[in-house]
């Protein structure tokens, strides 16, 4: 008997917020820094240990441009997501009944859910690979990478393209890849070896993984987020299995959504299912390579594109935490944090938000439709809105004050210049030599009438631009009113 790889995996990524009990969503702003905290250095020193060759990654990027190396690799100064292939053997820690990690890992007697797959009596064996951690050092998020694969034993190598298929269908029925941390038989993972019989869910190799770091992370999503690849024709698939495959099933069959707007044939042997729980991404041409060809091929622009959503959700909970009281009171301290998100924006437009990652045309049309489903460019707009018009309310507010103290200083000015000048005139009158009496009093007298003048036009200026800027001020604020 031999085993057979089934060209369809699933690789289930969990992302996570670094340092969560100290509100990893605030603002510091003693340091001005969103970059990496003290939790996230020491984090990343433990991976380190734990990890195999640090100057290898886990996926290959030749078919993308040479710079996206910059953005998705191992440990280096330029990478901003910094990749960790776990070596299991390095984990100290056990699961329950005293299990091993690396006996779990790289060992395709698993089985996973409540039932066993199985497709014409024959077993379907899950294999589950070496654990990946990505770090997004701008930010302080990650990512937990599990990539499933999946194995049947026979004398046939040769893989029936309705075995495949009716495996798609097993996949979609079953329900595990729903939540991670349940404890319920459909969401385990099953470990058969001999006697020994035992069960865990993905939750349970995060603890072991993180160990002491566990309580310093927060994986703030219930449900995973997925990505499904293979080399299977698609013709024969139905949009309804495509579905129940992101959705996991869904719990209600009649959940409304047109599978056929989310559902894009690339090119011939090409397709693409792009929701906001994942992406499906099949591709039938030749590949050298074969299912690890298409991982390597789509997995970079997936991992990238979910990165950049989740950033922007992270800058739009980091948004939510400005008090409405302090932006009406304390407006200078809101200000300043204002503008460190403003900066925080700028530095992920530049360095984490792009368009163009390939000349191969599949991967360029697959990550634009992948954004576009992910709604990137409104999460975008919509932070930079939101921190414009606050921060553009309290700058006017701050410019109306300054108006008023120039105001304020002027007349004080103003005063104390025609106190003066009322003491020179009755100096005048009072000389008793009048020779020069004539002059000085034309002299002083003019002097106090272009003051009072210009003082005078300055004091009509100040309040009419108030009126103007009043007005302007209403007028911008029914416009923002009747956009939302």
């Amino acid at each position: 008997m031999t085993r057979v790889i089934i060209p369809f995996s699933t690789t289930v990524v969990l992302p996570f917020n670094i340092n969560f009990q100290v509100n990893s969503t605030a603002i510091n702003l003693k340091s001005n820094k969103f970059f990496r905290n003290k939790i996230f250095v020491k984090l990343k020193n433990y991976l380190l240990e734990i990890s195999k060759d640090n100057h290898r990654n886990f996926i290959d990027t030749a078919k993308y441009h040479d710079y996206i190396s910059n953005y998705l690799g191992p440990n280096n100064d330029v990478s901003f997501l910094e990749t960790f292939i776990i070596n299991s053997t390095k984990i100290k820690s056990k699961l329950k009944n005293e299990l091993p990690l690396n006996r779990i890992i790289n060992n395709a007697d698993l089985s996973i859910g409540e039932n066993e797959l199985k497709v014409n009596g024959e077993s379907i064996l899950v294999n589950l690979l070496d654990p990946i951690i990505i770090l997004n050092k701008v930010i302080n998020l990650g990512y937990v990478v599990f990539r499933f694969s999946y194995f049947v034993e026979r004398e046939n190598t040769v893989l029936e393209e309705s075995f495949n298929l009716e495996v798609i269908k097993k996949l979609s029925e079953n329900p595990f890849f729903r939540y991670f941390k349940e404890n319920n038989d459909k969401y385990l993972v099953n470990f058969k070896q001999g006697d020994l019989n035992f069960s865990f869910n993905l939750d349970e190799i995060n603890k072991l993984i993180f160990a002491t770091f566990y309580n310093d992370i927060e994986f703030y999503l219930k449900k995973p987020v997925l990505f499904y690849f293979g080399s299977i024709p698609f013709s024969q698939i139905p949009n309804d299995q495509f579905y129940k495959l992101l959705r996991i099933p869904p719990i209600k069959e009649d959940i409304g959504l047109n599978i056929e707007d989310r559902s894009k044939i690339i090119e011939e042997r090409i397709k693409c299912i792009n929701m906001d729980e994942g992406s499906i991404v099949l591709d039938y041409t030749k590949s050298q390579d074969g299912i690890k060809g298409v991982f390597n091929k789509y997995f970079p622009g997936f991992i990238l594109a979910l990165n950049q959503r989740e950033v922007m959700m992270k800058v739009t909970r980091i948004i939510s935490t400005l008090n409405s009281s302090d932006i009406e009171r304390n407006r200078s301290r809101i200000s300043e944090k204002l503008g460190s998100i403003r900066k925080l924006i700028h530095i992920l437009q530049l360095k984490q938000i792009f368009y163009n990652l390939s000349n191969y045309n599949e991967i360029s049309v697959y990550y634009k439709r992948l954004q576009e489903s992910f709604n990137l460019e409104r999460l975008l707009m919509d932070n930079k809105e939101s921190i414009e018009s606050i921060h553009g309310l309290i700058e006017s507010e701050n410019t109306l004050k300054d108006k008023n103290r120039d105001i304020n200083i002027g007349l004080f000015v103003f005063i104390i210049t025609m106190m003066e000048g009322l003491k020179v005139t009755i100096e005048i009158i009072e000389d008793k030599q009048t020779e020069h009496n004539i002059y000085k009093l034309i002299f002083g007298s003019l002097i106090i009438f272009i003051i009072i003048i210009v003082k005078w036009n300055s004091i009509i200026t100040s309040i009419l631009n108030i009126i103007d800027f009043d007005f302007l001020t209403k007028t911008s604020t029914k416009k923002v009113n009747n956009k939302k």
